[in-house]
């Protein structure tokens, strides 16, 4: 349940080796929780990024190359009751992109820890908001209401995109 990337290698269908970030590591062979690592046109330019957490920090690179683009440090661990967390910052249990600005692209990032908080950030990964709550595994973003920004199923709630709980 503490996990996090620790090598992403890129390959062409032809098993040819484009790019490595990170050591690969032979004993991490059984992974049981979710990662946080996507892929994504998250500026928008046409060509994806790879979007990744890894030593406390989310990474955005580029795709073709795995050259870091830019970061950014993850949320502050959140206390549980009769808990001390066990790390500073939480390691992105899990990564999704959302409309949540209106902008006609998931380019908004959503990070969550392992299932009692949820944090948004835009695409330049500055802070929206912070939302406790049963997170679950994987949030769904869906435009419900026709407004042009998603909303959230996440959990057993149903998010705004302000990060409100609609229900």
């Amino acid at each position: 349940s503490q996990s996090e990337v620790g090598c992403l290698t890129a390959i062409t269908f032809d098993g040819e080796r484009l790019w490595q970030n990170g050591t690969p590591d032979p004993w991490a062979y059984l992974l049981t929780n979710d990662v946080g690592v996507q892929i994504n046109d998250v500026d928008g330019d046409g060509t994806n990024e790879v979007v990744f957490c890894r030593d406390f920090e989310i990474v955005v690179a580029e795709g073709a190359t795995g050259k870091t683009k830019f970061t950014a440090p993850t949320p502050k661990s959140q206390p549980e009751p009769g808990r001390a967390p066990r790390f500073p910052r939480i390691l992105g249990d899990c990564l999704m992109f959302a409309d949540l600005s209106g902008a006609g692209a998931r380019r908004d990032l959503l990070i969550k820890d392992r299932y009692r908080n949820l944090w948004a950030y835009n695409h330049r990964l500055e802070p929206l908001w912070t939302l406790p709550l049963n997170t679950g595994h994987y949030g769904f973003p869906c435009d419900l209401n026709r407004d042009g920004r998603e909303e959230i199923a996440i959990g057993y709630s149903m998010v705004s995109p302000d990060g409100e709980i609609l229900w």
